[in-house]
């Protein structure tokens, strides 16, 4: 059941949690907060993630997606993303994987990884979606 609690604010960036796990999506909610003056929503299944982005008019600018997700599938979801103008990190527990990404979407992080990198990584993209 995605998060929803925030009213958008026009022109107000919104960043997308995709990761069903409680205290890891969290984490990641806190982790954006720190390097972003963005909405966070978060949602925890691949369903709800395509209904969202499908619904999407431009708000999103960045998607944390989690690949192995209950209902549609991480790569499903990706795939929808993809066309847009959406910066997409993807975290995920299989390097297999991983490396199939790497140059398609804008980061790539395997579980677990170095906080540190991570907001590094993640001020970037965000920096760079604002330029």
């Amino acid at each position: 059941m995605p998060n929803n609690n925030h009213t958008n604010i026009p022109g107000r960036k919104i960043a997308l949690i995709v990761e069903d796990d409680l205290e890891m999506n969290n984490l990641l909610k806190m982790t954006i907060e720190q390097v972003c003056d963005c909405l966070v929503e978060q949602i925890y299944d691949g369903s709800d993630a395509l209904q969202r982005i499908i619904a999407s008019q431009g708000e999103i600018r960045l998607v944390i997606l989690d690949l192995s997700l209950p209902g549609v599938s991480g790569e499903d979801v990706l795939d929808a993303i993809l066309p847009r103008d959406i910066t997409v990190a993807i975290v995920t527990a299989d390097p297999i994987a991983a490396q199939r990404l790497v140059g398609k979407v804008s980061a790539v992080f395997t579980k677990p990884w170095n906080r540190m990198d991570f907001l590094a990584k993640l001020a970037s993209l965000l920096l760079a979606d604002t330029e």
